[in-house]
């Protein structure tokens, strides 16, 4: 077993909450000293002079099924229909013989078979109704709002969240410019995590999983009235389907409600914005085709900061980018 198939066993093991800080502590041992994130100019202010990190909601990142909780509706529907059909059975037993109550509840679909009897105990055929027509737009009736209140739940996790995503892959990684760097006109920046004293904030990095994992045992014990809430907010966070794997990335959660006030350990809402005090960069490579603006914005910001600036160029002899400094206090 992997560091990291240890950590998701141990750590969302709602038997067991003695495990919880020995998996976070293995957790947080293994977060890579160093981590990227490519990112338009945007907020450069927050980011560089107060050292703020913008948080996006779920809704404003790239993957259209961030957050998305998978899951087999029909075992889960399977599991609803043993719990509800005692109660439906005990709705109509005055309409049922033993024989008809027993043979119900032994079959493969007790639900299709209830609503057999009742289609013929109420002489639907007689006003023109289908038995199938009946069938399905009962059923719909039922699992519809069923299926509804199982997305709204996830929907609702998802707009409590915001999150702050970061790379292993670093500047010098062609594909992560394809997919972030808008033909060379945002920066990619590097934090040295080790830099780090906030342990509030060490605690939120989470590494992701590319794998679709599905929660329908977890929302089985939501029905039967034992629910993990921890895993429902944080694990559909820290899935994402392999397609991404290439991005190795790294992720710190907050959840809205958290952001009250401007203290140390508290992240900052700002009208609609939500920011977290991060540490300071180590160093940030600016694209190939950065905006003159920009460019002259971050020489003076990283001057006064300390902060070592570098600008990605494109080369005649190789595939690869290489860089020029601009700023250099430490050297690598």
């Amino acid at each position: 077993m992997s560091w990291r198939e240890e950590f998701l066993k141990d750590y969302f093991n709602y038997n067991d909450e003695s495990l919880w800080d020995e998996a976070l502590n293995l957790k947080n041992s293994k977060i890579p000293p160093k981590l990227y994130k490519f990112t338009n100019t945007n907020h450069l202010y927050e980011l560089l002079v107060q050292g703020l990190v913008y948080l996006p909601k779920i809704s404003q990142l790239n993957d259209p099924m961030e957050g998305k909780m998978l899951y087999d509706f029909d075992e889960i529907f399977e599991e609803y229909n043993s719990i509800l059909m005692p109660y439906l059975i005990q709705g109509v037993r005055k309409y049922l013989s033993l024989d008809e109550e027993n043979y119900i509840l032994e079959s493969d679909n007790p639900l299709e078979e209830l609503l057999e009897i009742g289609y013929y105990q109420d002489k639907l055929s007689e006003k023109g109704i289908s038995l199938e027509n009946y069938k399905n737009s009962t059923l719909d009736k039922i699992t519809i709002p069923f299926k509804n209140n199982l997305d709204n739940l996830n929907n609702s996790i998802k707009n409590s969240t915001v999150l702050y995503c970061l790379l292993e892959n670093d500047y010098k990684n062609n594909k992560m410019w394809a997919d972030y760097g808008d033909e060379g006109k945002v920066i990619c920046i590097e934090y040295n995590i080790r830099d780090c004293d906030d342990i509030q904030l060490i605690n939120k990095f989470f590494f992701i999983t590319y794998s679709e994992y599905k929660f329908t045992d977890d929302l089985k014990l939501l029905l039967n009235q034992n629910p993990p809430y921890f895993k429902f907010v944080l694990l559909p966070f820290l899935m994402k389907s392999p397609d991404w794997s290439s991005e190795k990335e790294w992720r710190c959660i907050f959840y809205k409600h958290k952001f009250q006030g401007r203290t140390k350990h508290n992240p900052l809402k700002n009208e609609k914005n939500f920011y977290y005090k991060f540490p300071k960069p180590r160093a940030i490579f600016l694209g190939w085709d950065i905006s003159n603006k920009d460019e002259k914005r971050l020489i003076n910001i990283c001057r006064g900061k300390h902060i070592d600036l570098y600008k990605m160029k494109k080369i005649d002899s190789s595939y690869q980018l290489d860089y020029d400094a601009i700023l250099e206090f430490d050297k690598f």
